[in-house]
């Protein structure tokens, strides 16, 4: 597996989601990503893009940590391949740059421009 290409990939999703060009979806998480598990996912997301379908999602889970003799809830981000079972075929490594997709996908989703636009437009007296 040729890491820098999948970091460039990661890269290149950025741009696109970044520059409007690429639209995600907020939906329900599948099933088969959170069933029979700890799991639990606290943003979801998908798109489409030359045919396959990308799924991006944080999720939350337990983590025993031996030294402390404890549980602790850990998350990480997601960026993955779906197939038409809603089944995750590739995961892509974790790193900052789908932390930063995420991030960016919630922005864009949220529409956080349209609401700072109006919130701060200035107001007749």
């Amino acid at each position: 597996m040729n890491d820098d290409k999948l970091e460039q990939a990661v890269f290149q999703i950025f741009q696109m989601t970044h520059m409007g060009n690429l639209a995600w979806s907020r939906r329900d998480a599948p099933r088969s990503i959170w069933g029979g598990t700890d799991l639990v996912i606290s943003a979801y997301f998908e798109t489409e893009l030359k045919g396959q379908r990308l799924a991006l999602f944080q999720e939350r889970y337990r983590q025993y940590h031996g030294e402390l003799d404890s549980e602790r809830w850990t998350e990480r981000t997601v960026l993955a391949m779906l197939d038409r079972y809603d089944q995750v075929q590739f995961e892509f490594p974790q790193s900052s740059q789908v932390w930063d997709l995420l991030e960016t996908v919630k922005y864009k989703t949220s529409n956080v421009d349209g609401f700072l636009q109006s919130l701060l437009k200035p107001q007749g007296f």
